[in-house]
This record gives structure tokens, sequence and C-alpha cells, in this order.
């Protein structure tokens, strides 16, 4: 049995996850965290992979609690800096990490996709669109950042498009075109139910993970798939 502890869990990932892991048969949720609601002690000692979709304040306070404790962390938040970045970069030689700012397996493929696609379409313009519900914090959103990451290493022009809407699901398209042609990539999400799979897959994955090392949802589709 794999226990799993979830710190951010009054969040929507949080919750959406808390209802899913019973369908798990080989999971356990253990103990939830919210804020400044419960202990990340407790969280470390009663965990075997910790859930993170907190903030970045609570993201690190769980990082040094983690390495503290030897306990394996998946973080789903977003939204660091630079100097943040480095320290989850020198945490992950001492525990397993998986950083990520997408769950979704879909989204895993479509970065793979995406990576080849600009390595291949050298000299193409770019646009990512992405669309989400009005209640949706940052824009672009993270996991238009991280597709944006994927290309920047190409001579691609890269442009961002953020819509927000009410009746908007979870929608990220990458499109690649010339004076010519174009071919676009895109991922559809209806609920976040998706992405709640993927966290609990990926917990079970780190679980199985004896190596420290950063690691992503490429890495667990890979194996999974």
């Amino acid at each position: 049995m794999i226990k799993i502890g979830i710190n951010g869990a009054n969040g929507k990932m949080g919750q959406e996850i808390r209802q899913l892991i019973p369908e798990f048969s080989n999971c356990q949720l253990v103990y939830s965290r919210s804020k400044n609601i419960g202990s990340l002690q407790e969280l470390c000692l009663s965990s075997d992979v910790i859930l993170d979709f907190s903030s970045i304040e609570g993201s690190m306070e769980i990082l040094g609690a983690a390495i503290t404790n030897n306990r394996k962390l998946l973080i789903g938040t977003t939204g660091f800096s630079d100097e943040q970045h480095r320290v989850i970069l020198e945490a992950s030689k001492k525990i397993p990490i998986l950083q990520t700012a997408n769950t979704s397996f879909g989204i895993a493929l479509l970065n793979i996709l995406v990576k080849k696609a600009a390595a291949t379409l050298i000299g193409y313009d770019v646009e990512i669109i992405e669309k989400h519900h009005v209640s949706k914090k940052d824009s672009p959103s993270g996991t238009a950042l991280m597709l944006k990451r994927n290309i920047a290493d190409s001579s691609c022009d890269i442009k961002f498009e953020s819509i927000r809407g009410n009746d908007v699901t979870f929608e990220h398209q990458v499109n690649f075109s010339n004076q010519a042609e174009r071919i676009g990539l895109i991922h559809k999400a209806e609920t976040r139910r998706v992405f709640a799979q993927g966290a609990i897959k990926a917990a079970i994955w780190l679980f199985r993970c004896n190596s420290a090392g950063l690691y992503n949802m490429e890495d667990v589709l890979r194996e999974v798939m």
C-alpha cells in the first residue's frame, strides 16, 4: 500500500485527488495539509510520497521538510522564480522529485511532439493558445510556459494567446506556421479528473523510483505507456 500525503489539499487539484485516491487499490490517503492547517512534519512522517499542489511558499516549505525526512515529492505548483527552480534542482540531488506544470499524460505526449516539431520545423513561427476558466490565476498558464520551454532552443518566434471564459475547459494548442503551411497540435481536457489521475499514477511511479533526480511526466509516460 502506497501512503500518499497532499500539501494543498483544499485547493481544486487537492480536492480532486482526495476524491479519486479510493479508486486506486494500492494507494491510501494518509495525511492532508492545507495552508497552515496541518503539520509539515506529520505530513512527511506519515507519507511515502507527497503531492504538492499548494503555493510557491507552500512548495518551498514542503521541499525543505521532504529533504529532512527523505521523502519523495511531486511538485505541481507553478510560478517559481529562476532562483527557486535552482533550489528545486539542488534538492533533487538528494531525493526523487517530479516537477511538472501539468500531470496529464496527454500533455506529456504533447510536450514530446512539440519538441520534435520545433527541432524539425526550423524557422517556423509558433503560436501557443491556451484556454481556461475565468478563475485561472496565471496567464499564460504554467503549461503554456512549459510548452514554450520545449521550443525555446529552436529558432522559432513564439507568440502567446490566453483566453478565459465561463464555459471554457482546459485547452492548449501549439501552431507552427510559415507562409505556405500551418501545423497544429492540440490537447483538450474536459475535466480536472484527468489531471488527478495523472498525479496519482505519477505518485505510484515515484514510489518505485529509487534514485534521486529531477523528473517530469514524460519520464512517467515512457514507463506507464
